[in-house]
C-alpha cells in the first residue's frame, strides 16, 4: 500500500528538525493541495500545521519557529545571562577599534551609567561611547554618547574635515539617535536648497538701463536754453551769446529783404514786424540746432577718444592685474552667491550647510545603525561592560542569591539581556529586518537629495567651464591689444629713426 504524500512529508520534516538539533512534538500535520487551474495546474503545494494550528510553508520556517519558541520557553535568570554575556565577549576576542560590515568603526565602548534614563528595556547607552564612519567627500562623521544629566544621555554628531588644519565641526546634539541624524539630514537639505537658489539667482541676466549716447546727453544739457514757455521769441532771447551772434546773420541771409526793410520803415505795421521777427527767430533756431549738433558730435568724439585711450591702457595691463575686477559669467562667483544666500542664518549654521552639501545623501538614515548599535557583536560587548550587573556581594546558594538581589538595588534593572528576551539569533533577524526597512526608506528619501546634489555639481562645473572660457577669451583679447600697441610703438620708433636719419 502506498504511503500518503502527507505522511511522507511529515516524516521528512521530523528528520530535518532532528538534523538541526531540535525535536518535532506530536500533533504536527501536513496537508497537500493540488492546483486545478492556471499554468501550474497539476502541481501540488504542501502546508504544515503546528499543534496550535499555525500554518507554515517551508521546513526552514518551522525550524526558526521552534528555535524562537525554545528560547522563549527557556527561562534564563539575569545572573545567568550576565555570566553568559561575559563569556560571549571573551569568546569574540574583538579588539578596538572595531570596524563593522557597514563601514562604521567603534572606537570606544564607554561606561555603564546606572541611572534609569541611560538605558531602556532593550538598549544600553554607555557614556563615552564613540563610533565613526567616513565620507570620501567631506571627512569623518563622529557619533558620541555624552553625559546629559538626569534627563538622559546626549547623542552628538560631529564632522572632522579631511584637511589637517581644519578643526572638527559640531553638527547636532539630541536626546535620541534618530533625531540627531534627522537634524543632520535637514541641515544638508537646507544647504542644498540655499545653494541652488543662489545659483538660480546668479544665472538670471541682470537688466540694466540703456546708456544714453553722447549726442543725447549734450542735447539734453543744452535744450533748456533753446526752449521756453513763451514761444520762439523767448527761445531766441535765451540763446547764448555765440549762438545769438551768429543766428541773426543766418536769419537775415535767408529772410525776404523787402519784408524786413518794410517792417523797419513802417513803425505802424506791427503785424508785418511780427511776421518778420518770427521768420527770423525760426532761422536763428535752425542755426542754433546746427551748433548744438556740432557741439554734441565734438563731445562724442572726445568721449570716444577718452574711452578708446582708457581701453587701450587697460588692455595693455597683464591679465593677472585685471583678475580682481573680472567676474564670472552671469554676474557673480558661485561661492559668493552661496555665501550671500546664507546670510539669513547665523555663521555656525551656514558653515554646517556648506560642509554637508557635498556629503552623500543623509535623508532617511537609521540613527541606531550610524551609531553602530544595530550590530550584535557590539551589543554582546556592551552587555559585558562592568556595572550592568551587581557583583558586590558573594552568595553561596541559590536561596541566599535571591536574598542578596532582593536586598540591593539592581544595576540597570529595567534592561533585559538578549538571552532573557529571545536569544541572539532572533535578535540578529530582528535587527536585519529593521535594517532592510530603514534602507528602503533611506533610498526613497535620498532620491530628491541626490538629484539636487547632482544638479548643483552640474551647475558648478558649468560655471567653472564658462569662467575658464571667459578668462581665456579675455586674456587673448588683452594679448592681442598689447601686441597691437607694441607694433604701433615700434612703428613710431622706426619713423623717428628715419626722420633723424634724413635731417
Amino acid at each position: 500500500m502506498d504511503i500518503p504524500k502527507s505522511d511522507m512529508l511529515l516524516e521528512r520534516l521530523r528528520e530535518y528538525v532532528q538534523e538541526q538539533g531540535g525535536e518535532l512534538a506530536p500533533g504536527w500535520r501536513v496537508e497537500v493541495k493540488t492546483r486545478n487551474s492556471g499554468t501550474s495546474a497539476g502541481t501540488s503545494d504542501a502546508y504544515y500545521f503546528s499543534p496550535a494550528g499555525q500554518r507554515f510553508r517551508s521546513r526552514q520556517e518551522i525550524v526558526r519557529h521552534l528555535e524562537t519558541t525554545a528560547q522563549q520557553s527557556k527561562k534564563v535568570t539575569r545572573e545567568e545571562a550576565a555570566s553568559n554575556a561575559k563569556e560571549a565577549a571573551q569568546t569574540l576576542e574583538k579588539q578596538l577599534p572595531l570596524t563593522l560590515h557597514n563601514g562604521v568603526t567603534v572606537a570606544r565602548l564607554g561606561s555603564i551609567d546606572v541611572r534609569p534614563s541611560y538605558h531602556s528595556r532593550t538598549q544600553l547607552w554607555p557614556v563615552g561611547y564613540q563610533a565613526s564612519w567616513q565620507d570620501a567627500a567631506v571627512g569623518t562623521f563622529h557619533c558620541d554618547i555624552l553625559e546629559g544629566g538626569e534627563e538622559g544621555p546626549l547623542f552628538a554628531v560631529s564632522l572632522v574635515p579631511p584637511q589637517a588644519d581644519q578643526a572638527a565641526q559640531s553638527l547636532v546634539m539630541a536626546r535620541d539617535m534618530d533625531t540627531a541624524w534627522k537634524e543632520v539630514a535637514d541641515i544638508q537639505q537646507a544647504g542644498l536648497d540655499a545653494a541652488l537658489a543662489a545659483q538660480s539667482k546668479a544665472r538670471k541676466p541682470k537688466q540694466s538701463k540703456p546708456a544714453s549716447t553722447a549726442t543725447d546727453a549734450t542735447a539734453n544739457a543744452l535744450q533748456p536754453q533753446l526752449t521756453s514757455s513763451n514761444g520762439n521769441e523767448a527761445g531766441s532771447a535765451a540763446l547764448p551769446d555765440q549762438v545769438s551772434a551768429s543766428g541773426p546773420q543766418t536769419g537775415q541771409a535767408g529772410a525776404d529783404p523787402g519784408a524786413g526793410a518794410g517792417a523797419q520803415q513802417a513803425g505802424d505795421a506791427p503785424e508785418a514786424a511780427k511776421e518778420g521777427n518770427g521768420h527770423q527767430a525760426s532761422e536763428e533756431n535752425q542755426a542754433a540746432n546746427k551748433q548744438v549738433q556740432g557741439a554734441a558730435q565734438a563731445t562724442a568724439s572726445s568721449m570716444g577718444k577718452d574711452q578708446k585711450s582708457e581701453s587701450t591702457l587697460r588692455a595693455a595691463q597683464p591679465a593677472a592685474e585685471q583678475s580682481d575686477t573680472a567676474t564670472m559669467p552671469n554676474g557673480s562667483h558661485a561661492e559668493a552667491d552661496i555665501a550671500e544666500q546664507l546670510e539669513e542664518v547665523d555663521e555656525a549654521t551656514a558653515a554646517k550647510r556648506q560642509l554637508l552639501i557635498k556629503a552623500a545623501p543623509l535623508a532617511g538614515v537609521w540613527g541606531l545603525e550610524r551609531f553602530g548599535l544595530a550590530d550584535v557583536t557590539v551589543l554582546k560587548l556592551l552587555e559585558a561592560l562592568p556595572g550592568l550587573q551587581f557583583t558586590g556581594l558573594t552568595c553561596n546558594s541559590k536561596a541566599s542569591l535571591e536574598l542578596c538581589w532582593a536586598g540591593v538595588e539592581e544595576h540597570c534593572k529595567e534592561y533585559q539581556y538578549v538571552e532573557q528576551r529571545q536569544g541572539w539569533e532572533a535578535e540578529q533577524r530582528r535587527l536585519q529586518k529593521e535594517l532592510d526597512k530603514h534602507s528602503k526608506q533611506a533610498t526613497k528619501a535620498s532620491k530628491g537629495v541626490e538629484k539636487k546634489g547632482a544638479k548643483l555639481l552640474s551647475i558648478e562645473a558649468s560655471a567653472k567651464v564658462k569662467a575658464a572660457q571667459a578668462g581665456a577669451k579675455q586674456e587673448a583679447k588683452a594679448a592681442a591689444k598689447r601686441k597691437r600697441l607694441e607694433e604701433k610703438q615700434a612703428e613710431k620708433a622706426d619713423l623717428k629713426r628715419q626722420a633723424a636719419a634724413l635731417f
